[in-house]
């Protein structure tokens, strides 16, 4: 209870009391051990954000571009053939999204090198020091009829990540040639799907392929010393013998044509491409940590 004022002494208003009463349990609360822990998570949170702040993250779905737009010489893209066998197209009817990749460029637009490479630069590590590996996701479309003319799976395409001229992990997409469809290794029309990493062997899978005109998905990451790949429903692991250090300079989209001058309309094309380093496990810790610590708080 508070003493009575003498007469002439400034009166201190009720509500100014108030105030410094909650500033006070405001200030006990601040030096309480359970808010030190609090700051604690929170530093350690901060860090943790601002260790991953200098990551390379590249993302895109082309929205900032039109049908028909090439992606060569477009938001970093480039091309080692002519710029219009690459474009921006919706491959879906009642899709919004666009997608952008190489393919048939029509009469008059027919590759001229072996093989077509449309590339775009990342630079982060397999896996860096933090123990954050890379990841790559998409989804994508192998076409059949990408000027609108139906035509049969004739052209060989492929994803890769490369460090310098070395690869890192490629994928590669085979028309089928198993026509038999008694044959156990049938996939009806599809590219058959095969994988290498680094400079080792291809692996091929003949049970899974990639159905022609439908949206798959594609997810690429990287531990260390693994790798996790996941095509649609096909999905696998393995191990990497490659430095986890390795810098991944770039990420390509490769079209071989069958006959060099004399491609068919089939088109690789892609959509919501993310390459970025995974979240660190010691950041998503340190937010759990902060999250338990603050509803050890509420009342």
């Amino acid at each position: 209870m508070l003493a009575a004022s003498s007469p002439g002494a400034a009166v201190v208003p009720p509500r100014t009391w108030s105030a410094l009463r909650e500033l006070t349990t405001l200030f006990r609360f601040f030096q309480s051990p359970p808010f030190m822990k609090l700051k604690a998570f929170l530093f350690l949170a901060v860090a943790g954000l601002c260790a991953n702040a200098h990551s390379a993250v590249y993302s895109t779905s082309f929205s900032n571009l039109n049908n028909g737009d090439n992606v060569a010489g477009q938001d970093g893209w480039v091309i080692n053939d002519d710029p219009n066998l690459s474009t921006v197209g919706p491959l879906i009817t009642n899709d919004p999204t666009n997608y952008g990749g190489i393919g048939y460029g029509g009469p008059g637009y027919e590759p001229a090198t072996a093989t077509v490479d449309l590339s775009h630069a990342y630079g982060e590590p397999i896996v860096n020091a933090e123990n954050v590996g890379t990841r790559a996701s998409f989804n994508f479309i192998m076409s059949t009829s990408f000027d609108g003319s139906p035509a049969p799976l004739q052209d060989t395409f492929g994803i890769s990540l490369t460090s310098g001229a070395a690869n890192v992990f490629s994928v590669r997409f085979t028309p089928s040639i198993d026509s038999t469809p008694t044959s156990p290794n049938y996939l009806g029309p599809a590219w058959a799907i095969s994988y290498t990493v680094g400079s080792g062997t291809p692996l091929s899978y003949q049970s899974a392929g990639v159905i022609p005109d439908s949206a798959t998905s594609f997810n690429l990451s990287f531990t260390p010393g693994h790798f996790n790949l996941a095509i649609g429903n096909l999905s696998l692991g393995g191990l990497t013998t490659l430095p986890s250090s390795t810098i991944i300079d770039s990420f390509h989209l490769l079209w071989t044509p069958t006959t060099l001058g004399s491609s068919g309309p089939n088109a690789l094309m892609i959509s919501n491409l993310t390459l970025v380093p995974e979240p660190s496990t010691s950041l998503l810790l340190c937010l759990t940590g902060l999250g338990f610590a603050a509803r050890r708080r509420r009342p």
